[in-house]
C-alpha cells in the first residue's frame, strides 16, 4: 500500500492567506493600547499617567514583534489618534489653549523615541525611560511657559 501524498494547498487557499505587514501589526497594537488603561492609574498625577502610558505603548509594540521593524512615516497618523484616545481614557488634561495640539506633540515625541527603543538593549529599557522622562520634562516646561504667556 502506498503512502498518501500530502495534499497541495489550493490556489484559492494560498491567496486568502494574508501575511500581515508591520503597518497592519502596528495599527492593531495601537488600537489595543489606545483602548486600555489600568484602572489603578486613574487617580495618579497626569505626568505619571503619561509616563506609564508611553511605557505601556513600547511594551505593546515589543510584544507585537515590532522592535526590528523599520519605522514608517505612515505610522504617525494612527499614532496621533491612539495617543488622543489614551489621553481621553486616562483623563489627562492638555494645557489650556494647547488641547488641539497635545496628541500631535505626544505622537511626535513617541516617534522620536522609536529608534531609542529599538536600539535600547539595557535591562529595563533604561535609555528609553530616561529619554521619555527627559522629553516629558521639556514638554511640561514648554506648557508652563505657554501658560505664563497667555495668562498675562
Amino acid at each position: 500500500m502506498r503512502a498518501a501524498k500530502p495534499r497541495k494547498k489550493s490556489a484559492q487557499k494560498r491567496r486568502t492567506q494574508v501575511h500581515e505587514n508591520p503597518y497592519q501589526i502596528f495599527i492593531k497594537t495601537l488600537r489595543t493600547w489606545a483602548a486600555s488603561a489600568p484602572p489603578d492609574m486613574r487617580g495618579e498625577p497626569p505626568r505619571e499617567k503619561l509616563l506609564d502610558a508611553m511605557l505601556r505603548l513600547f511594551e505593546a509594540l515589543d510584544a507585537a514583534g515590532l522592535k526590528t521593524a523599520k519605522p514608517d512615516p505612515a505610522w504617525l497618523a494612527p499614532l496621533v489618534h491612539a495617543v488622543r484616545w489614551q489621553l481621553l481614557v486616562l483623563d489627562i488634561p492638555a494645557p489650556p489653549g494647547l488641547e488641539p495640539a497635545a496628541s500631535y506633540v505626544l505622537a511626535l515625541a513617541a516617534a522620536r523615541w522609536l529608534p531609542i527603543w529599538q536600539s535600547d538593549k539595557t535591562m529595563g529599557q533604561s535609555r528609553l525611560m530616561a529619554a521619555i522622562d527627559r522629553d516629558l520634562n521639556r514638554l511640561d516646561a514648554a506648557a508652563q511657559h505657554w501658560n505664563r504667556l497667555w495668562s498675562r
